[in-house]
């Protein structure tokens, strides 16, 4: 029958804020085993696994010497995450911080708000043309967004994940290199897994990520406005003005616009007076076309990454 027994500490033993906790165990199998299966053996210890009578410790070294070729004698090194070292990166990548590269990431968009004045902290004025109206050729301007590549490593990952995660916005805050992202703000544009092998042939995966980081969000935003307008019945009419400046609904009434009325959030008209309208503050659309998810199973580091490259590629 396949054994193993440890010599266990009567207590851990405290180094300021560092802990190393050496354990001694024996081995003993039913079959004659090598140097290459040893390790790899069901009852032996893994790296990184957790020491069963302590908290915060992991398995981050190990040293082996057969006695006999079915009975051999570990040394095993557990330590707390102060403690770990480059080489213990090396042999548990799980551990390490995340490596990660911040771009800019322009995009083409229509704008329709303005800064007033130098004072004003976020666009609120809506772009008309000195008649009031909306410009024909709407402004297109370039707007700085974040793209974040992040590579960390996990010990076990599902690759049927990787298409619930893809293409999908945040559903939750989200935490790493030590900075909060709010819901919706975040986009996974790229996700692939890859299985690495540790020196001491143990199996993690690396997980590479694009992320598109975007403080207004992703949804569609755009001016209510239209050609047509719900009447007091719930039904879409066209809308018309009159030779006073007022805008109807009556068919019989007017001549249709020539360019788009601003609409209230239920699609109706926001005023019927033309004069009025120009006054006062547009709704705007907000419509969500990416699909949420819940991003905690991708067990990205909150901690601050080891690599930050800012700039362009």
């Amino acid at each position: 029958m396949d054994t193993i027994t440890y010599d266990w500490p009567d207590k851990i033993p405290m180094n300021d804020k560092n802990i190393i906790l050496e354990v001694t165990a024996h081995v003993r199998t039913d079959m004659i085993m090598t140097v290459d299966n040893i390790r790899k053996f069901a009852i032996v210890p893994k790296y990184g696994s957790s020491y069963p009578y302590g908290k915060n410790l992991f398995l981050y070294d190990m040293d082996y010497t057969p006695i006999t070729g079915n009975y051999w004698q570990f040394k095993l090194k557990y330590a707390n995450k102060h403690k770990i070292t480059e080489k213990n990166e090396i042999d548990s990548p799980w551990l390490k911080r995340p490596e990660i590269r911040y771009n800019p990431d322009p995009v083409m968009i229509v704008a329709y708000k303005y800064y007033e004045n130098d004072a004003a902290t976020i666009p609120k004025k809506v772009i008309l043309n000195s008649a009031g109206s909306f410009f024909n050729d709407p402004a297109v301007i370039q707007r700085m967004r974040r793209k974040i590549e992040m590579t960390w490593w996990v010990r076990k990952f599902n690759d049927e994940w990787i298409d619930n995660f893809w293409n999908t916005i945040n559903l939750k805050s989200m935490v790493f290199d030590g900075k909060t992202y709010q819901p919706k703000t975040l986009w996974l544009t790229h996700l692939n897994s890859n299985t690495i092998y540790t020196p001491h042939g143990v199996e993690c995966i690396e997980l590479e990520a694009e992320i598109i980081h975007d403080n207004e969000g992703f949804n569609y935003k755009v001016v209510q406005a239209g050609f047509n307008a719900l009447d007091s019945d719930g039904k879409y009419r066209q809308v018309r003005i009159d030779d006073e400046g007022n805008y109807t609904l009556d068919k019989d009434k007017g001549i249709p616009v020539t360019e788009p009325v601003l609409l209230n959030k239920d699609g109706r008209l926001l005023s019927k007076s033309a004069i009025e309208m120009m006054k006062m503050t547009p709704f705007y659309t907000d419509m969500r076309y990416l699909p949420l998810a819940d991003w905690n199973s991708l067990a990205i580091p909150k901690m601050k990454a080891n690599l930050k490259f800012m700039g362009m590629k």
